[in-house]
């Protein structure tokens, strides 16, 4: 799970339309914010399954149960803004990613692995890593 921490209009929507095509490998998906549905599915045809929520209108805990997070987490990439009204269905491990808006408009954007078992999970791209050296020497 990747959680989306931002202000409004820092472009949690933005940066999630990004993910959402990456991973389906189709930039051509169109994918607008669920702020009004709560939860938009998306089906790549290369056998992805992504769930974007935005959790800004929920007022309880009522709200949060109709989406069946606990039976979504498990199996689906889910892509969270607003997760601050997750509470307990937080999982242990995922990704807090934050956007600020800078004086200037632009944004920095912050990356952090939360929880355990990150290791192993980085270890399959340790390739990208002796890749771009590769790259960099060649030039």
């Amino acid at each position: 799970m990747s959680r989306f921490v931002g202000d409004v209009g820092a472009g949690k929507t933005t940066f999630s339309r990004g993910v959402v095509q990456s991973l389906l490998d189709d930039f051509s998906v169109r994918v607008t914010s669920p702020t009004y549905l709560l939860s938009n599915h998306y089906e790549g045809e290369n056998g992805v399954h992504v769930h974007h929520f935005d959790l800004y209108r929920l007022s309880g805990r009522k709200d949060l149960s109709t989406l069946d997070i606990p039976g979504i987490f498990p199996k689906t990439i889910s892509l969270i803004e607003w997760p601050d009204r997750l509470g307990e269905h937080c999982p242990q491990r995922y990704i807090d990613l934050r956007i600020a808006i800078e004086p200037d408009d632009h944004r920095t954007v912050s990356i952090s692995l939360i929880g355990p078992d990150w290791n192993h999970r980085l270890d399959d791209f340790r390739w990208l890593e002796s890749e771009e050296l590769s790259s960099s020497d060649e030039n």
